[in-house]
């Protein structure tokens, strides 16, 4: 015991060592918008209010109890860097101790039974500590906001762990069984509520029955699929199971391409590039080395399975390392749980989601199986080679070697986290290792403008510039640097006309995410030049990327203050700055004519906040009572939204008719659903005639099956049935568009409007309504062949 504890010391001092330097790491990147700028987390008390608040950050409800970390360590640290290194810190400690309980009860597994008990410390104490002591960790750990990472780890490696822990005595002690069953069930609660890869608990929880429990289903799986496929109700049962994995698969993929009209790359693409992405992680854990470790890692395109070669090479060594795996399950039970918890713990973030190619922070948990089996692997060579050693002989050496590893991986992961010792030496390291990565440069840039560079920060940001990529995010984060630069060197003038003049060359697609700040920096430049209307129209643009962008809300406070000012300077100047021809603000109080302002502009946060400021005015008040209707409408619509309710909540055989047929026109892949889809409607709409539901779905099926009269036809019914519905009216306006009736289906959609006010995708709707204007504008005019021709050169030239 003395030993196992003289053990554990040992490598705990290593962990604190390896990252003792660590603590006063700046924030970089995510750090800021995640939980640096973000008010949400500046919690002063804990109450149930700041929690309900902590689920409505940008992550949602699946990264709750990391944001609920960040508000703790803001709240006992005061916003000190240093409060949240020690968390991380903590948490890492923590994810070493669970990553050796876990392998601990996988050492005590059946399979495993034959190993003594020091054989079985050894393995759990060395896999564990040469894991938490790989300087791929420093991606989860010193990198701040990937505390998410490393909480998920913590929390999934636990649940693992209490699942065998009561596996282990389900045969003697059912009621620990049990216990031990509750305990997994909420660890894994707590990995679901640190991450989304989460979802692969269950995968893995499986993997560890047949590896280390039942390793004769896994040998007996072929012959039992045989059988069952011979009788009817197996094959019946087995084409169930198909036909259940075929439309989740073909909805997550359908639900995974919208994303990538954000990226670079296709979603093709993608699969193919994290093939080599996976390799190269590989390597990282396998071969650890600082050089391999970066915040941006510049990443070829695999364009093909040839494009570049390694492409196929990283896919045959993937597919064979899978199949070695598995074969080596019933058979090396180690080695192959090993090898499938690393593939498995990066589907998720290495297949068709459409998230960037690679980081760090990835390997973190995946690294746990690699290192196991790599271990395992060299043990059982290393067995076989010093059998002419005593026992003694061999732990004696096998110790002092994971002793000199573990040495070696300490110092490397000491010299990596020197990396991170400030904001410019760790984004002049992904520079070095990325060095034509825009962002890169972008950030580095941004490092330098904070440490009083200003000359190399523009540098940086005009390489940024120069590099610059469709869909990426630092055109806005170099200009943004540039004329920060500026401002700082004291000259306003140059800032502003360098800004003005990267604004006009942004990229057609580019991240906007950045902008909202850029455009506040060149409003007040703006403000400060004379410049009221400018000013005014850059603080529009950046509410409307807030409202595309929610996420990006955590800084509208400073656009409301940048207004306020605007007022304040244009009231006693009586100018025009929303360029509707009137003085403004006119006869009303900069507060309450900003209130009204933002109402038209759909931004009741902001109208609320003004309008309080001024609250005996008639405006103002005026505005509190159409923002209180707006609500209660969107309340009232979004209750009555979508068909999933039917699905979820049936209460009657009609609703679960009209759910199970909106759910089949969902799968439009299959013709034959149709059939059955409007069969079912016409059984709900036998039991439930007065449902505005059921001719609104029937007209969905007559839409997308061509019978647009059909459709029209029954969106009027639905519409008959339920003036009162938004989503009746605006269905009754994309069938009225395709039938060529635009002013009716313009009509329609201002209906929708009226009753809907919030709709989700209003921006979008407003874009169609404006089409449809131009379009019935167009039709109306005189046909003299002359006049249309000067129109058309008209229109041509316009901007």
């Amino acid at each position: 015991m003395k030993s196992y504890l003289g053990v554990l010391l040992i490598s705990f001092f290593l962990i604190v060592t390896a990252y003792s330097h660590t603590y006063r790491s700046p924030f970089v990147l995510d750090d800021m918008h995640s939980f640096v700028r973000n008010p949400v987390t500046h919690v002063q008390e804990f109450n149930h209010e700041s929690f309900n608040q902590l689920k409505k950050t940008q992550f949602g409800t699946f990264r709750f109890l990391p944001m609920v970390t960040f508000a703790f360590d803001y709240w006992w640290g005061q916003g000190s860097v240093v409060a949240y290194h020690v968390t991380n810190n903590v948490i890492h400690v923590l994810c070493w101790l669970t990553c050796l309980w876990m392998l601990w009860c996988l050492m005590s597994t059946p399979r495993l039974a034959i190993v003594e008990r020091e054989g079985k410390f050894f393995v759990a104490a060395a896999v564990a500590a040469l894991w938490a002591l790989n300087p791929v960790q420093t991606g989860a750990v010193t990198y701040l906001v990937q505390r998410m990472a490393s909480l998920q780890a913590l929390f999934f490696m636990a649940a693992v762990a209490a699942y065998v822990e009561g596996r282990l005595r389900l045969d003697h002690r059912r009621a620990r069984a049990v216990l031990w069953w509750a305990m997994a069930a909420l660890f894994s609660l707590g990995a679901l509520l640190s991450k989304e890869n989460s979802a692969m608990l269950p995968v893995v929880v499986a993997l560890v029955e047949v590896a280390f429990f039942r390793p004769e289903w896994w040998q007996k799986f072929p012959a039992r699929l045989w059988q069952g496929l011979r009788k009817p109700w197996g094959l019946l049962g087995i084409l169930f199971i198909g036909a259940i994995l075929f439309f989740v698969a073909h909805s997550l993929l359908d639900y995974c391409a919208k994303g990538y009209a954000i990226r670079h790359f296709t979603m093709k693409e993608r699969v193919l590039t994290e093939a080599r992405v996976v390799m190269r992680y590989l390597f990282a854990i396998l071969v650890p080395h600082p050089g391999a470790l970066s915040l941006e890692h510049d990443v070829e395109l695999s364009r093909s399975f040839f494009t570049p070669p390694t492409t196929a090479l990283s896919i045959a060594t993937i597919g064979g390392l899978l199949t070695w795996a598995v074969w080596a399950l019933p058979r090396q039970p180690l080695i192959g749980f090993g090898i499938l918890w690393f593939f498995l713990n990066l589907v998720i973030e290495s297949t068709v989601v459409p998230l960037e190619l690679m980081f760090d922070h990835r390997m973190y948990l995946p690294s746990v199986g690699l290192i196991l089996a790599a271990f395992e692997a060299l043990r059982r060579l290393c067995s076989k080679c010093g059998l002419r050693w005593t026992v003694q002989e061999r732990r004696k050496m096998a110790w002092s070697a994971v002793a000199v590893v573990c040495s070696v991986l300490t110092l490397i992961t000491f010299i990596r986290n020197e990396d991170w010792e400030s904001a410019i030496n760790i984004n002049a390291d992904a520079v070095r290792k990325a060095p034509h990565h825009p962002r890169a440069h972008a950030n580095l840039a941004y490092a330098l403008n904070r440490s009083g560079r200003y000359a190399e920060a523009i540098e940086a940001a005009r390489r940024a510039v120069e590099l610059g990529r469709d869909h990426f995010e630092e055109h806005i984060v170099a200009s943004t640097a540039i004329v920060l630069a500026y401002v700082h060197l004291g000259d306003e003038a140059k800032a502003l006309e360098e800004g003005e003049r990267l604004l006009a060359m942004t990229p057609k697609a580019f991240d906007a995410s950045a902008l909202p700040n850029f455009l506040f920096i060149m409003a007040e430049l703006q403000r400060k030049a004379g410049k009221y209307g400018e000013a005014f129209s850059s603080l529009q643009r950046a509410l409307e990327v807030m409202a595309e962008f929610p996420r990006l809300r955590t800084d509208a406070a400073m656009i409301y203050s940048s207004m306020h000012r605007l007022l304040r300077d244009v009231a006693e100047r009586q100018v025009d700055i929303d360029g509707d021809g009137m003085v403004d603000p006119g006869d009303i109080e900069p507060a309450a004519w900003l209130a009204r302002k933002l109402y038209e502009m759909r931004d009741w946060d902001g109208a609320q906040i003004f309008a309080g400021l001024d609250p005996s005015s008639p405006v103002a008040q005026e505005v509190q009572r159409r923002i209180a209707l707006a609500e209660d409408r969107n309340r009232t619509q979004a209750a009555r939204w979508g068909y999933r309710k039917y699905l979820w909540r049936p209460t009657a055989f009609a609703d679960m008719a009209t759910g199970l047929a909106y759910w089949l026109q969902k799968q439009n892949f299959f013709k034959g659903f149709e059939t059955i889809g409007l069969k079912l409607l016409h059984v709900a709409a036998m039991c439930r005639p007065y449902n505005p539901d059921v001719p609104l779905l029937q007209g969905w099926y007559a839409f997308e099956a061509g019978r647009v009269q059909e459709a029209v036809a029954k969106a009027r019914q639905a519409v008959e049935m339920d003036p009162m519905s938004a989503k009746a009216w605006i269905a009754l306006g994309f069938f009225e568009q395709k039938a060529g009736n635009l002013e009716n289906s313009l009509a329609a959609f201002q209906q929708t409007l009226e009753l809907y006010p919030g709709y989700p995708k209003r921006q979008v709707l407003e874009h169609l309504m404006a089409q449809l204007r131009t379009q019935i504008m167009a039709i109306s005019l005189p046909k003299a062949p002359v006049r249309h021709a000067a129109l058309e050169v008209n229109m041509g030239a316009r901007p």
